[in-house]
């Protein structure tokens, strides 16, 4: 694979803007979403979805409709599903939000054992499942994984922009100002006008793109 979409998309200078949605649950998609999956020397269209718990890449297998896992994540490139782009590497995916300049988000998790004792029932019941993985020759598992059921309690939302060789992490106004320090009044009256949270990847993009439009122009 010589170029992939994103690669063209900054070829061609679209500027997409956020379009995620938060993580359902567990998983990164609500269900199964077809989608291409890009590894290094070739790509395959899947129904696919990503687990938050166990950092895999399910996938069902259209030869008998049975739920198989990658093995071989550590090739996959990137993923493309309904408009949406998520690259990956050891830390799982991270979806781009923004082209110009680039900016993506990993979405982080908090889990806690299925069942544990909240405050309004008073219930714990902690429990084990079993899981069975299918085989396919090469690219899923057909181990058996026996743990603990884990739940996904709460996302919270790491951004990285990158222009040329510099990367610049942030999770809040904060640590994003910074990056902007001399426009940072205009930052913060942009954000308490339009109410930008951080926890929305289409604000933040939003955001972004402002405060480029406030650097000065060469």
């Amino acid at each position: 694979m010589k170029k992939t979409l994103l690669t063209l998309l900054i070829l061609v200078g679209i500027v997409p803007v956020g379009v995620s949605q938060v993580p359902s649950g567990n998983f990164l998609f609500e269900g199964y979403q077809v989608a291409t999956v890009y590894f290094d020397g070739y790509e395959v269209t899947e129904k696919v979805n990503f687990n938050f718990i166990d950092n895999q890449l399910y996938f069902i297998d259209a030869k008998d409709g049975e739920e198989k896992i990658v093995t071989n994540l550590d090739k996959v490139l990137q993923l493309e599903t309904d408009g949406r782009t998520f690259l990956f590497d050891r830390d799982g995916p991270k979806e781009v939000i923004c082209i110009s300049p680039l900016l993506y988000v990993r979405y982080n998790v908090k889990t806690m054992k299925s069942g544990v004792a909240v405050a309004y029932d008073g219930v714990s019941h902690v429990s084990t499942s079993t899981q069975y993985r299918g085989h396919n020759p090469g690219d899923a598992s057909n181990s058996f994984a026996k743990k603990e059921d884990r739940e996904v309690v709460e996302v919270y939302n790491d951004y990285w922009l990158v222009k040329g060789k510099k990367k610049n992490k942030f999770s809040n106004f904060n640590q994003f100002q910074k990056l902007y320090s001399k426009q940072s009044p205009e930052l913060k009256k942009f954000v308490k006008e339009k109410g930008i949270e951080f926890g929305d990847t289409k604000a933040v993009a939003a955001l972004v793109q402002y405060a480029e439009s406030l650097l000065p122009k060469n």
